[in-house]
């Protein structure tokens, strides 16, 4: 037999996508592109000025052991410094911290700047995934932090033979020759309106289940709180965490199993992450009602009912999920504490071929509910990387 075989292997190691970075990643960033950009890489000090304006420029993707696989950075430049940009007359030589936006103003920009893309090796065959990655990764980062704005373009220069390559391969345009531009480099540009997004992450595969995204929100960052019954729906909702995940960020997602560490008592901590979330989703599958009444015969706790009552005591939002056929319960077969839960207007999810457009209406659904009622996050002080016992 004589076959490729690191191609014809999947691959199941899980690298991570970070944004913002500290400063030991963001220089080793740098150092692994200066055999690409040559003189033309930007110097370490200026580089570290841009990110004490904007964290958010820099994305960069780690293996298990936090080496340094590839990155990208997405510059919001102010509008007049972007236009001479774009039309030639100015280069990224140009660009200092007082013309690149602060977070607080990353939501205005209506055209950006990719300043680069990379990996460590790009003829080998872990790095051409980890290219895929990056492109699937910046989808989810334009998401995350530019989702709801104004951002209509992304503009990039070919500096290398290879950049150019890749631009053209994930269909950028040629917007302004190398013979019209200062720095001499062809200048493409691709949408990024929703429609732009969504063309650009379906020329690479969904990353999601290797690719972890720790994409931190600056200012109020959205928290969600999953309710759910494991012998009900924990195969869906941990589905429906990997998009939400996706979507809004790694942490952005309370999960008990995943995100109470052992020996804490997980009572307190639930309570915690419940008290700081912006919007419970109650997850409802065909037993959950039957698990409910045999919690109750069986005088056993039952912890979905002491989230739900919580949650509608403090006004919280909700979002009853239904999964699978499931129907709303109705007041009369639920306890009191929990008796106006049924009034809740419910979206459906389906584990089948369904599932992809009913988590975009839940993402939908969850970015309206907040953006007409807010955000306020929680304490992550609950957070780690083990699970609690089953309970």
């Amino acid at each position: 037999m004589h076959l490729p075989v690191d191609d014809l292997l999947p691959d199941r190691r899980v690298v991570t996508l970070t944004c913002p970075c500290d400063e030991g990643l963001a220089r080793a960033a740098n150092d692994m592109t200066r055999p690409f950009y040559g003189g033309e890489a930007i110097e370490m000090d200026k580089y570290l000025e841009w990110l004490d304006r904007n964290p958010y420029l820099l994305a960069v993707l780690t293996d298990g052991m936090g080496e340094v696989e590839g990155y990208f950075d997405i510059l919001p430049l102010e509008p007049a410094f972007l236009a001479d940009f774009v039309s030639g007359r100015v280069t990224e030589s140009d660009i200092g911290p007082d013309v690149i936006l602060p977070p607080e103003r990353m939501r205005e920009c209506q055209r950006l700047y990719l300043g680069g893309i990379a990996v460590r090796d790009p003829s080998g065959h872990s790095s051409r995934r980890h290219a895929s990655m990056l492109v699937w990764g910046m989808t989810q980062y334009l998401q995350r932090f530019y989702d709801g704005s104004n951002a209509t373009d992304l503009f990039a220069i070919a500096s290398t033979s290879a950049g150019e390559r890749l631009l053209r391969g994930f269909r950028f345009r040629l917007e302004v020759g190398a013979s019209k531009r200062a720095d001499r480099h062809d200048l493409f540009s691709h949408a990024i309106d929703r429609s732009g997004r969504q063309k650009l992450a379906a020329s690479v595969p969904n990353w999601s289940s290797q690719c972890e995204l720790a994409l931190t929100g600056f200012g109020a960052e959205l928290r969600v709180f999953l309710s759910y019954r494991r012998e009900d729906s924990m195969a869906i909702t941990g589905r429906l965490v990997d998009r939400l995940r996706a979507a809004f960020g790694t942490d952005a997602v309370f999960l008990d199993i995943e995100t109470i560490a052992y020996g804490l008592d997980f009572r307190a901590a639930t309570d915690a992450a419940l008290q700081s979330s912006d919007i419970v989703l109650a997850v409802i599958g065909p037993r959950w009602l039957e698990s409910l009444h045999e919690r109750i015969q069986r005088h056993a706790e039952d912890h979905v009912v002491t989230e739900l009552s919580r949650a509608l005591k403090s006004g919280q939002l909700i979002l009853p999920v239904l999964v699978d056929g499931a129907r709303m319960p109705l007041a009369q077969y639920l306890p009191d504490a929990i008796a106006e839960f049924s009034y809740r207007n419910a979206t459906a999810l389906d584990s089948g071929i369904g599932f992809e457009r009913g988590a975009h209406t839940i993402l939908e659904s969850i970015r309206a509910l907040v953006a007409a009622h807010g955000s306020h996050g929680w304490s992550r002080s609950v957070r780690s990387e083990r699970p609690p016992a089953d309970v």
